[in-house]
């Protein structure tokens, strides 16, 4: 996971906090739980590759910090 970072942060335009999933420096994604579940928010990730071991462990990273 070393090219992934996990972010829990608070954005003014939401109830709740966030956790913002970054990539070689660069938000990809953010987690909210605005609803009764936890959604995902993909961010300008046209054609990027990601590995995707890395990228489910920092997904429940940011899910068990929310």
């Amino acid at each position: 996971m070393r090219d992934f970072k996990v972010i829990i942060t608070d954005d003014s335009d939401r109830d709740n906090l966030i956790a913002e999933i970054w990539y070689d420096n660069k938000v990809i994604a953010e987690i909210n739980s605005e609803k009764s579940k936890l959604e995902i928010e993909f961010i300008n990730v046209n054609g990027l590759l990601l590995d995707l071991d890395g990228f489910l462990e920092a997904i429940n990273i940011a899910k068990s910090k929310l």
